[in-house]
């Protein structure tokens, strides 16, 4: 689509896709794909009945998946899945991936990464820079992260098959918990350096 002063380099295809204003350098496919889209929200990729539909700003974002991004102002977003990231509006650098992956974050919630169908928190909550990989939303997924901490926590066994070459960091913790005392046999190495 080329129309005089307007947007420049997208391609709409579908009923009502980017009907507003597809911004430049911008590809909308699916019914009402990008359809609240204005002139200024360029290089969005939108594919999947109403994928970036109602967000009027935000660049660079890519929804793959019907209602992929649906209210997301935000920019530089990644939404691949049915209705994944649906409540988000103007959170930046959101990583969802599976079928309604990030449902559950609330509106500015911003750089998170959710992976797994349903993959979240458990309520709809306000979060930035966490981690959930898992299938269902739960506050205690199968992997939590916090990238601010820096912080990786397993709700679950974590097996090392094969070895630990080295366990390296200047500063920090190494924590183990099990609910049984540990059995004969089992080990913990720790080295640094």
């Amino acid at each position: 689509l080329e129309t005089g002063a307007g947007p420049h380099y997208s391609v709409i295809i579908g009923d009502r896709a980017g009907q507003t204003g597809p911004g430049s350098s911008s590809v909308y496919v699916g019914y009402l794909a990008g359809n609240a889209r204005s002139s200024v929200a360029s290089n969005n990729t939108g594919i999947g009945t109403w994928a970036l539909s109602q967000g009027a700003a935000g660049n660079s974002n890519v929804a793959v998946g019907k209602g992929a991004g649906y209210t997301t102002s935000g920019s530089s977003g990644v939404f691949v899945g049915y209705y994944s990231g649906y409540s988000l509006t103007s959170g930046n650098d959101n990583t969802l991936i599976g079928h309604q992956a990030g449902l559950t974050l609330s509106t500015t919630s911003a750089g998170n990464v959710c992976i797994g169908a349903n993959s979240g928190p458990a309520t709809s909550t306000l979060l930035s820079n966490k981690l959930y990989i898992d299938n269902v939303a739960t506050d205690t997924p199968l992997i939590y992260g916090d990238f601010a901490a820096p912080a990786v926590t397993i709700n679950g066994v974590l097996s090392v098959t094969g070895g630990v070459d080295k366990l390296t960091h200047a500063t920090g913790t190494v924590s183990v918990s099990a609910a049984t005392a540990p059995t004969v046999g089992q080990v913990l190495k720790v080295t640094t350096g």
